[in-house]
């Protein structure tokens, strides 16, 4: 251990790879395919380009980067971020809501709560299904793409 890492040449002899199936989700004519849990990236972009399409009337003739569309994006991301920190982890040690957090009813819910005008307070903003699931200690974990 030459840096003084925690991981030593054992814990990478026993590394083994678990496959997992992406998320799939249907999004404005195209088939999207993005990373599972133990990644939370996955489920949260879905969350977010749900949101945006549910939201679609509120951005009509909204300038990219305005402050009303930042202020949209923002408010969809407190919802998703909050759904992440409290739902989404490494499935081989929690059970994740992979079947609901990407819903299309549940993301309308969720989406309808966003104020076109007004910013929420980020506490307020709750994680959306309504079960205490609590997040787990640390995990760590590497994502591989290839064809």
């Amino acid at each position: 251990m030459r840096g003084h890492g925690l991981i030593t040449k054992a814990d990478l002899q026993q590394y083994k790879a678990v496959w997992r199936q992406p998320i799939q989700a249907d999004w404005n004519g195209y088939r999207v395919y993005t990373a599972p849990p133990p990644s939370s990236g996955g489920i949260g972009l879905v969350q977010l380009l749900k949101m945006k399409a549910d939201l679609a009337p509120d951005f009509k003739d909204v300038t990219l980067n305005s402050a009303q569309y930042v202020h949209l994006i923002a408010e969809i991301e407190k919802r998703v971020f909050a759904d992440r920190a409290q739902y989404l982890g490494d499935p081989d040690f929690y059970k994740v809501p992979i079947a609901q957090l990407p819903d299309d009813t549940y993301l309308a819910k969720r989406a309808s709560e966003v104020n076109p005008n007004t910013p929420s307070d980020t506490k307020s903003v709750q994680p959306g299904l309504g079960t205490s699931m609590p997040e787990k200690a640390e995990t760590t974990h590497f994502s591989v793409v290839d064809k």
